[in-house]
């Protein structure tokens, strides 16, 4: 009996003397979205930012690293896929982005730093600590010059990087960044005329007929809208107006021109005409009221987009086609009076990509 209680006694400080096992860190996915206008980029932007990787207890905590999957293919990230000990930070991960509407791809470097607790910090997949039992302090980030090689639209990608013991070499968990980055360039926003690069649109409305008889008339216009970010906006809100108050005698809705030197209460000075635009989501004509805003909500998918170069734009982009059909509706030539008959009408394009 007294020497099973000594054989029991003696297990159990065994088990008291061993260190303190550190907590290692479990499988996670980190979703990182991000907006950002091309005038104001962040510096930089942080997929984790000192992040502590399990505990401050034990000698486990000096004795670990991340690694990527690959250390060529950069689809979720390539860099060492072994830890070992390689010195001070940051260490350097290649990782592909892909753009939603074109499928371009542009490959980003993602800076990487464990910090040990010290004044030094080392590459993520540096697995020896030597300054003490801490738990690894992880920091990736893009440097604002990285963002800077992406255009306007909406990109992916997702970052994945393994969690292992460095002696043995033992894998413990992933962690998973999925991240989408949609960058615009507002300043960029704008109605787009393909026929009028440099200028304001002219539209002739082909009233054609002789004095004696009816007339009529009808134009269309190309007109394309660009959001500042490749069309991924998901809604346009679009109002067109002509100058001057509405006349009492004009049906609601219409636009009119006037004639140059006469008078705008003048029914005799002014011709009206009809406006409709081209639905990017039904691809039917949309009667556009003067004055009254319209507004579309993108399908699933976005709207449709044309590939364009838009003026003193480095790039081909895409902007959402609304092309106008102008309609005079028949009157006789007799009714008014001879002259040059002119009018402007403002497009107002107001793009969203919340």
């Amino acid at each position: 009996m007294k020497t099973n209680i000594y054989c029991w006694l003696t297990a159990l400080c065994w088990l008291v003397s061993l260190p303190v096992l550190a907590d290692l860190p479990t499988s996670n996915t980190t979703t990182v979205t991000e907006t950002m206008d091309t005038s104001s980029l962040p510096a930089p932007l942080y997929i984790w930012n000192k992040v502590i990787v399990g505990s401050s207890t034990g000698t486990n905590s000096t004795n670990v690293g991340m690694v990527c999957k690959s250390s060529t293919d950069s689809t979720n990230g390539a860099c060492p896929t072994a830890l070992s000990w390689t010195g001070l930070a940051p260490g350097f991960i290649t990782l592909t982005f892909t753009q939603d509407r074109t499928g371009q791809t542009k490959t980003l470097t993602v800076a990487g730093v464990r910090n040990i607790g010290s004044a030094n910090s080392f590459k993520p997949w540096t697995g020896v600590n030597s300054g003490g039992l801490y738990a690894p302090i992880l920091t990736y980030s893009i440097a604002q010059s990285e963002l800077s090689s992406l255009t306007d639209g909406v990109w992916r990608a997702t970052l994945v990087m393994d969690y292992y013991n460095y002696s043995p070499a033992t894998y413990v968990a992933t962690w998973t960044a999925s991240i989408t980055l949609t960058v615009t360039s507002e300043s960029a926003q704008q109605v787009y005329f393909p026929a009028f690069a440099s200028t304001d649109a002219t539209v002739d409305l082909d009233v054609r007929g002789l004095l004696s008889t009816t007339t009529s008339g009808s134009a269309s216009l190309d007109m394309c809208l660009y959001d500042g970010a490749n069309a991924a906006g998901k809604t346009i809100i679009l109002s067109l107006s002509d100058q001057g108050a509405s006349p009492s005698d004009r049906t609601s809705g219409l636009f009119s021109v006037y004639r140059t030197g006469g008078s705008a209460a003048d029914a005799a000075d002014r011709i009206d005409f009809a406006i409709t635009v081209k639905n990017p989501v039904t691809r039917a004509a949309q009667t556009v009221k003067n004055g009254e805003s319209i507004t579309w909500t993108a399908p699933d998918g976005g709207f449709t987009a044309r590939l364009v170069t838009l003026p003193d734009y480095t790039t081909s982009t895409y902007c959402v086609p609304a092309p106008l059909t102008f309609t005079t509706q028949t009157f006789k030539p007799s009714t008014k009076h001879s002259g040059d008959y002119t009018g402007t009408v403002t497009v107002t394009y107001t793009p969203s990509t919340s």
